[in-house]
């Protein structure tokens, strides 16, 4: 859990998707991913049933993924502001 402390001072107050998929990975690791939200135990449940290559592997996919979903988000919100 010290990696996601220090990585929390960093970005202060926005985990971002990094920050995100470090602190299941870091739950999975710690066997401690039953206590996350109820919304992170699926993912969690997966990554704790693969071995350590794939779930980083796995992490790295899902970073890019939540990165690919967010730009389209602001992209999607740049142009609503445009028309108005």
């Amino acid at each position: 859990m010290q990696d996601l402390g220090s990585y929390g001072d960093l970005v202060k107050d926005d985990l971002g998707s990094e920050g995100l998929i470090l602190w299941i990975y870091s739950c999975v690791l710690s066997g401690t991913w039953s206590q996350l939200p109820h919304h992170y135990q699926s993912i969690a449940s997966k990554l704790s049933e693969l071995d350590s290559k794939e779930q980083l592997s796995f992490c790295s996919f899902a970073i890019g993924k939540l990165n690919e979903v967010n730009t389209q988000q602001a992209l999607a919100g740049d142009a609503l502001s445009a028309r108005t």
